[in-house]
């Protein structure tokens, strides 16, 4: 089986692609339709921790690859 790809992207979310599952907080595995997640970077999204592009209407600015914590 081949390893998930994770991508920073930049001015972006954190791309994962490929096989895994999804966990939730209380332990739960939930199954997802697409073969790829988006993960919020910019702290912004109203459904965190997923990306819903609302990173372009705030204008979040980070380089490929690099993480923020705030």
């Amino acid at each position: 089986m081949s390893e998930p790809n994770i991508q920073l992207m930049e001015n972006g979310p954190i791309l994962i692609k490929g096989p895994g599952k999804y966990v939730n907080a209380e332990g739960q595995e939930e199954q997802k339709d697409q073969n790829w997640l988006a993960l919020c970077r910019c702290g912004h999204s109203p459904i965190h921790p997923f990306c819903d592009g609302t990173h372009k209407e705030k204008g979040f600015e980070a380089a490929k690859g690099e993480i923020h914590t705030s």
